[in-house]
């Protein structure tokens, strides 16, 4: 909760929030550093959609996690602004474990209705998992499902194929939530301070595992809703 916060700015003690929004509803007028996480699934599902996926399975964590919540809308969002409808039936739900993530994409990927031709994985070591899963069932990356990972971790460009992800910018979150306390330690005692609050965004590495458009006609088509605005017109 937001308790141990109203405490330090009761006793005057300066400080930064990293990686949380703080608003007025939690009593606190603090500053705020994070990642902008909604942007990253956005940019994951855009960049699936721009290549001409249209059932796009958007993997989550179950239970109500800050990540989780925060991420969700972005895949909404994107859907939403190319005017593809929302099927709950491709948003997945598995528990933490690697081992529940490939259960529930196999079972997800065997199912009766059309295949998701398209992955939005959690992040980068549920990937794995997905990926996994996938040559399980004797499915190609991406000749068959593109796969998109979140938070660029290090064995990324190593995995076959190498793994299209979205980066977090954990280090500058860090940087910049420093320099923001340094500066705030540094302002005259008799000088108003106005909170800042800084979303940091992310941003997209296309690599293998995504491949290229999924055929003339779906580049095309993604290449036109492109030009049209979320509301349709050109």
């Amino acid at each position: 909760g937001a308790e141990p916060l109203r405490h330090l700015a009761s006793a005057g003690m300066p400080f930064v929030v990293l990686n949380r929004r703080v608003d007025d509803a939690d009593g606190v007028n603090a500053d705020y550093v994070l990642i902008d996480a909604e942007q990253g699934s956005y940019l994951a599902t855009r960049h699936l959609i721009e290549l001409g996926h249209e059932r796009i399975l958007y993997h989550t964590l179950a239970g109500r996690s800050v990540p989780a919540l925060e991420r969700s809308p972005g895949y909404r969002r994107a859907l939403a602004e190319y005017g593809l409808p929302l099927d709950p039936e491709l948003v997945l739900e598995s528990k933490l474990s690697l081992m529940d993530t490939h259960d529930r994409i196999v079972e997800a990927m065997s199912g009766p209705r059309p295949r998701p031709t398209a992955i939005v994985a959690f992040n980068d070591l549920h990937a794995t998992a997905v990926l996994k899963a996938l040559a399980d069932l004797k499915l190609r990356v991406p000749d068959d499902v593109a796969v998109v990972g979140q938070n660029n971790q290090e064995f990324t460009p190593f995995l076959i194929p190498p793994l299209t992800t979205v980066v977090h910018t954990v280090q500058q979150l860090g940087r910049q939530g420093a320099e923001l306390l340094l500066q705030r330690l540094g302002w005259p005692d008799d000088e108003p301070w106005l909170p800042h609050r800084v979303a940091l965004e992310p941003t997209l590495i296309v690599r293998e595992s995504s491949g290229g458009p999924r055929s003339a006609t779906a580049k095309r088509s993604a290449a036109g809703r492109t030009a049209r605005q979320p509301d349709g017109t050109a």
